[in-house]
């Protein structure tokens, strides 16, 4: 099972209150995919206010106007020891040079479509992006020697 919300942390208890009930009545694997990142003003009016204050395109990685990266370490310690995997959105998404803000070499590639919905260019690098995770041996396996 694959679950995925709001990342604020008045949720936390709830969140792991399912994780645990599902856990117990179905034995099930669960997977819980940590927020995404969050845009101030919404990814497409920075890409906007990007173009106004320099006449470029946005790069296609950017610090400037997203959120940090809080929730996932909380989370982890919180559902991994009721077991539950995690997966970072943040780790897929983002690196040193910045977080995404568009796949391809135009304005109309941007990877989100608000402050934290996904456009589907940005789905799609997703999933691409954590399908071995997703279809592979649930964490505690896959530290067997291959």
């Amino acid at each position: 099972m694959l679950l995925h919300g709001p990342s604020d942390s008045q949720y936390l208890d709830s969140v792991a209150a399912t994780v645990l009930a599902l856990k117990q009545q179905t034995h099930a694997r669960i997977m819980v995919l940590g927020p995404v990142p969050t845009w101030r003003r919404g990814l497409p009016n920075e890409v906007l206010r990007y173009f106004m204050l320099y006449h470029r395109l946005i790069p296609e990685r950017s610090n400037d106007a997203v959120s940090t990266n809080w929730p996932d370490a909380t989370l982890r310690a919180k559902l991994v020891p009721l077991g539950a995997e995690y997966i970072s959105v943040w780790d897929a998404l983002c690196n040193a040079d910045g977080c995404l803000t568009r796949i391809g070499d135009s304005a109309k590639d941007i990877s989100a479509s608000d402050q934290v919905h996904l456009t589907e260019k940005g789905s799609e690098f997703l999933v691409d992006a954590i399908m071995d995770r997703l279809l592979g041996e649930p964490a505690a396996a896959s530290s067997k020697p291959r």
